[in-house]
């Protein structure tokens, strides 16, 4: 099947009239500063540009730097007037509080809902990490998501807010070399832009209205200001990724009414969709559940077990971790996976990408709830019990993304070095265009 999203927003506009009008801007629309950048970049001797870029990240831009450099740095290092440093940490301990159920439900909900789109998952299709190295590329989703979600992570010299400043300048590097079409030809009249405004908006929206709504599918409770602060969060990195803000909602009321719309304006999977979606839920996503799962033994967070319980849980944890490794046990969890996604996005949408038959679909959501809400509701009803769900979350976490299975993020100097894309369909290049 051919991707023709402009067929596809014509469609949107007979139903949504003059809103959907204004789509057609954004598809066609990269991100003039981010793609300035890229393109002095790719005139300077290798390396030099990435050096340059960690070097303002450390310490600023000065006034003997490039053009380019001062007016992308004065875009990212701009605060908008409505930023709340109280809402962002609300935001960040909100999330963190859901440990590993957070990245398993955006891996079996959110990224299949980015892959919905044919011609949206082109530019994951035409450099070849995702298929070869699923694994590794749903860690870098995740430690993205991680670093923003963490405390203070989107301020200025945090880690969660340099890597947001890289992903943004990947995201123009990708743009430029599919334009290049070093091994195929990009199509934009019919695709759009490369990673377009309309993508990085649908992917924003993915992390936040769409992770809000699935984590309460499967038993989670928000506060109308916890929702807020989720939203908030992810404005403020919309901000720094360079999404426009006519794109960038301030609350999950707004945010649904614009998800519905981008997705009112999608065009359908194709092959390639149905590519990405088979390797995350086969190959990635089982993964994530088998890092994650040693590390919820009590005493072995940190792999410094205190006492005979200490030791004893270690002790256990080492005797699950083969048979949890083992390709038998994972590819049960694929078939789970496969049947969280189809409970959470439903029947119809599981068809679109040929989901695999499996007895999981009637029973995989219900056993995550059923795990979920008493720990919920013990979490509103005992005093502190908020503070020790973000604390356990977030240690979690970390535990998980230190596992061998998630290999450490690509260098920067390796992602935005002008190389030739090699032949053939595969994988995205960085960050939240994953989720597409």
């Amino acid at each position: 099947m051919d991707s023709n999203r402009f067929t596809s927003l014509a469609d949107a506009c007979r139903k949504h009239g003059a809103r959907a009008d204004k789509l057609e801007k954004y598809l066609r629309q990269g991100d003039p500063p981010a793609d300035d950048l890229v393109a002095l970049f790719s005139r300077l001797p290798p390396g030099h540009g990435a050096r340059m870029l960690d070097r303002a990240l450390a310490h600023g831009v000065g006034p003997k730097e490039p053009d380019a450099l001062r007016a992308f740095f004065a875009a990212v290092e701009d605060v908008p007037l409505w930023l709340d440093e109280g809402l962002l940490d609300l935001g960040s301990r909100t999330y963190l509080r859901c440990g590993i159920v957070c990245g398993l439900v955006m891996a079996c909900s959110c990224l299949p809902l980015a892959y919905r789109s044919g011609a949206a998952s082109k530019p994951l299709m035409f450099s070849s990490q995702l298929i070869d190295r699923a694994v590794r590329r749903l860690g870098e989703t995740n430690r993205f998501f991680l670093e923003i979600c963490a405390p203070d992570g989107l301020k200025r010299h945090s880690p969660g807010w340099k890597i947001t400043v890289k992903v943004r300048t990947m995201h123009a590097q990708m743009r430029r070399l599919l334009r290049q079409g070093r091994t195929k030809p990009w199509r934009e009249a019919e695709w759009g832009a490369p990673v377009n405004q309309m993508d990085l908006a649908a992917t924003s929206l993915l992390f936040s209205v769409s992770q809000l709504r699935h984590l309460r599918r499967v038993g989670f409770h928000f506060t109308a200001a916890e929702s807020e602060g989720v939203m908030h969060l992810w404005r403020y990195a919309s901000h720094l990724l360079g999404i426009v803000p006519d794109l960038n909602c301030a609350t999950e009321t707004e945010g649904r009414g614009l998800q519905q719309l981008l997705f009112d304006a999608y065009d359908g999977p194709d092959d390639d969709s149905i590519r990405l979606t088979e390797s995350l839920m086969k190959i990635a996503a089982p993964a994530l559940v088998a890092a994650g799962l040693p590390g919820l033994l009590p005493g072995d967070a940190h792999g410094k077990p205190r006492g005979p319980l200490g030791r004893l849980f270690r002790d256990l944890a080492h005797f699950l971790e083969p048979r949890i490794q083992s390709n038998a046990f994972k590819e049960q969890l694929g078939q789970f996976c496969y049947g969280l996604s189809q409970g959470i996005l439903g029947r119809e949408f599981a068809a679109s990408l040929r989901y695999p038959p499996t007895a999981w679909r009637h029973t995989a959501p219900a056993l995550l709830r059923s795990v979920v809400a008493p720990l919920e509701a013990c979490r509103r009803l005992i005093p502190g019990g908020t503070r020790w769900a973000v604390w356990i979350g977030h240690s979690h976490l970390r535990h998980m993304m230190q596992t061998r299975a998630f290999a450490p993020r690509p260098s920067f100097h390796q992602l935005t070095q002008p190389v030739a894309l090699p032949p053939g369909p595969t994988a995205p290049l960085g960050g939240p265009t994953d989720a597409k």
